[in-house]
């Protein structure tokens, strides 16, 4: 009777590689877990936004000072944009694209184009995002004043560390690329099913290979109770347990 496993097979990887063969096995496992991570990345920017709507929708703030409101606001902003850009656009460095703009049509698509704008030209590299309907999202002067003693000059900066309006836009395109990439998880989540029962039963070395990387959530994660809450999140695409990999020979 097979027992309960989890083999990290993003673990594996490199011991896949240097055995040889089996490359249709190797290109499931990093396809399924780019866009896995690309659909997590989504789902963190769709937190990010809502908890943003509540923070500055609240009256008491969590006990924040207006300064300190404003620090969490820029933040909030800021992280769902870039975490955006890095699951769709942004050229990544160690997982390949999955997503393309023709997935999206009409304003869905110039809404991620804005998005983008933002994320290079104000966010990821210095920029003011001056074009934006609403304004400049960042303001800076240089200013010689009268000082007490002589001339003085003083440095200005002003953000605006939140859009309310696009932001509220951007919470609708998350959601829609977000369920985009849940399908394309799934999807590579059944092939990479495939892939492993087709590897195992023409190679018993590979379920052998497996068992050596058995997931720890312990090492992986120090926060205590994590894993049991990951478990009980049904949008994490779990793919269930192939047989083959306990039983190569069936």
């Amino acid at each position: 009777m097979a027992t309960d496993f989890e083999y990290d097979l993003s673990a594996a990887l490199p011991a896949l590689r240097d055995r040889g063969g089996q490359q249709e096995l190797i290109t499931a496992i990093e396809r399924a877990l780019w866009v896995a991570s690309a659909h997590q990345d989504l789902s963190d920017a769709g937190d990010a936004l809502q908890l943003l709507g509540s923070l500055t929708k609240s009256d008491g703030h969590g006990g924040l000072t207006g300064a300190e409101r404003s620090t969490a606001v820029g933040c909030l902003f800021a992280q769902a944009i870039i975490l955006y850009a890095r699951a769709t656009e942004t050229k990544p460095i160690e997982r390949e694209q999955w997503f393309g703009r023709e997935k999206l049509k009409g304003d869905d698509r110039g809404l991620h184009a804005e998005t983008m704008e933002l994320r290079n030209h104000a966010l990821a590299h210095f920029g003011k995002a001056a074009e934006m309907a609403d304004g400049s999202l960042v303001s800076e002067a240089l200013v010689m004043r009268k000082a007490s003693e002589g001339i003085g000059i003083t440095f200005y900066s002003a953000r605006a560390q939140n859009r309310a309006q696009f932001a509220r836009r951007l919470i609708g395109l998350v959601e829609q690329v977000r369920s985009l990439a849940y399908d394309a998880t799934q999807a590579r989540y059944a092939a990479l099913g495939t892939a492993l029962a087709a590897a195992s039963k023409v190679d018993a070395g590979v379920p052998a290979l497996m068992r050596g990387f058995r997931f720890d959530p312990d090492a992986f994660c120090t926060v205590p109770g994590w894993i049991d809450a990951f478990r009980g999140n049904a949008d994490t695409g779990a793919f269930t347990s192939h047989g083959a990999i306990e039983k190569p020979n069936a």
